[in-house]
């Protein structure tokens, strides 16, 4: 009666192991997140600017509608926003590249249309809540492309490719 049980489980040491330092969020994946939601609650504050200053094609439905339509809107691009910054946190490269992407082409498009933009600016002079509008607007688009670069410099970079520990 002293052989061994032959169905008794393996005698192995068993511990956990630590995960390595490098898998702390880089701060500049963190402070790129964050100007994702500021470029969100900019969106916020411009909305509600068109909602209470409607321009020519606005003022023609009832501000109910325009509420409605402004608060789906609003829903949507927090959804996205977060997916974004969830994706982006939970260290997903393809993530950082379909921003870059998704910004990239915002940037041509918006050199494309230049004198479309020129043309709205120089109109938008007559009301001074265009011009809030338009500045906001400015500061939108330099805040995502300040997410990006955060996004794409070496230490951010090197987070992102390296493989996940979990």
């Amino acid at each position: 009666m002293n052989e061994a049980n032959r169905y008794s489980p393996p005698q192995a040491p068993v511990a956990d192991f630590e995960k390595p330092a490098d898998t702390a969020i880089p701060r500049a994946v963190e402070n790129a997140c964050v100007l994702l939601w500021l470029v969100l609650a900019f969106a916020v504050v411009r909305t509600g600017i068109k909602l209470w200053m409607p321009t020519f094609p606005d003022y023609l439905y009832s501000f109910d509608s325009r509420l409605v339509v402004a608060a789906i809107f609003m829903g949507l691009a927090a959804l996205v926003t977060y997916w974004f910054t969830w994706k982006l946190r939970a260290r997903r490269n393809w993530m950082r590249w379909l921003l870059t992407v998704l910004t990239g082409l915002g940037c041509i498009f918006v050199a494309l249309d230049w004198r479309t933009y020129m043309f709205l600016f120089s109109t938008a002079l007559a009301s001074p809540h265009e011009i809030v509008s338009d500045v906001i607007r400015l500061v939108q688009c330099l805040a995502n492309i300040t997410a990006v670069v955060m996004l794409n410099i070496a230490r951010s970079r090197d987070w992102f490719e390296a493989p996940a520990r979990d």
